[in-house]
């Protein structure tokens, strides 16, 4: 099962009790998909509710400065606010340990590497493949990757059909149903 990960809660509980921020920031990018860049760069000001929705401002620097808001659930949005209360620099939300930086990826990937034998990219890549098996549109999926190509996207649509064919629709539907607890499953 290259293509797929297998995470389990007993795992996640087990890289959370390591470490706290390597936690969140699993949790953040099976939810949205985003990048490791993206992620490592949040800052508590970064985080907004408004009424019973949660979100991310994503901030890009190309030739203007945009903001685009990214949904997070409830409770990772509780999660941060708790990681907020017990975070020694009080700015980035996934920090570094003995600094007011952000993680690197390289410690990232060393724990992710350690617990579930992937690289932080993966997590990014399950995103998107779970929301193809589901059915979620290619369009809607990469928007959501900020990618600048549909060619780019539609990569995952070649694989989903893959892993479709190789492993059959009912582990398929098996698999987005275990992982529906930690991955945003979009809605065309």
């Amino acid at each position: 099962m290259e293509n797929l990960i297998e995470l389990t809660s007993k795992q996640l509980n087990q890289i959370e009790n390591k470490s706290a921020n390597i936690g969140l920031f699993i949790r953040i990018a099976l939810y949205t998909g985003l990048r490791y860049s993206s992620i490592s760069n949040i800052k508590f000001t970064d985080i907004a509710r408004e009424g019973n929705h949660y979100y991310i401002n994503i901030t890009k620097m190309k030739r203007q400065k945009t903001t685009q808001k990214v949904r997070i659930s409830k409770d990772i949005y509780l999660r941060i606010v708790k990681h907020q209360k017990q975070s020694k620099y009080n700015n980035f939300v996934i920090e570094g340990i003995y600094s007011n930086k952000a993680l690197s990826i390289q410690y990232i990937n060393r724990i992710l590497n350690y617990y579930l034998k992937v690289s932080c990219h993966k997590l990014r890549h399950t995103f998107a493949l779970v929301n193809k098996l589901n059915g979620t549109d290619i369009d809607l999926i990469s928007v959501c990757l900020f990618h600048k190509s549909i060619n780019t996207t539609m990569i995952y649509a070649t694989k989903a059909l893959n892993l479709i064919r190789l492993y059959g629709r009912k582990f398929i539907n098996d698999y987005i149903l275990q992982m529906k607890k930690y991955v945003c499953i979009m809605e065309n």
